[in-house]
């Protein structure tokens, strides 16, 4: 574990150096750049609150913003533990010649898709604004849940 604090600390400024230049590169090819982070989440709430709306005839108030919490932890959790699966294959070059620890690859995806979570976590806030839904103190329970969350697709990810 001591081991683990000293890499991460040694490592932290390539990997947040290295998250900044995938998500740049994610969009750089991209008309809508960045944009389309806020489009594809909104995208995909929609597709999922029209079938379970309309086609499903859901009754539970709020239903929408339930969806979209979901849908943004299922595709960080999907896209992290996707991605991790032949991240040591695929960077067989940069772990072989250099010391790089191997958790730290994983960082980059997991900073980078939690990043992308946040933002969607973002547009629930502002949907809960629009419904009227009100805010309370208990919306801190959303902190130890999301720290719970990271922990759990880190430690899937490193298996």
């Amino acid at each position: 574990m001591k081991l683990f604090i000293e890499d991460f600390k040694d490592y932290f400024k390539y990997i947040i150096y290295a998250t900044r230049s995938e998500l740049k590169s994610e969009v750089a090819n991209s008309y809508l750049n960045w944009i389309w982070w806020l489009l594809e989440p909104i995208c995909f709430m929609l597709i999922y609150a029209f079938i379970s709306i309309i086609v499903f005839r859901s009754k539970e108030p709020n239903f929408t913003i339930f969806v979209f919490i979901g849908l943004a932890v299922w595709t960080f959790f999907n896209q992290t533990i996707s991605t991790s699966v032949k991240l040591v294959s695929s960077n067989k070059s940069i772990v072989t010649k250099v010391y790089v620890p191997k958790f730290v690859l994983i960082l980059v995806k997991l900073f980078k898709n939690a990043f992308k979570m946040f933002i969607s976590f973002g547009l629930v806030f502002l949907l809960m604004l629009i419904n009227g839904i009100p805010l309370s103190l208990q919306i801190l329970n959303f902190i130890p849940l999301v720290i719970l969350l990271v922990l759990i697709t880190f430690g899937f990810s490193s298996i």
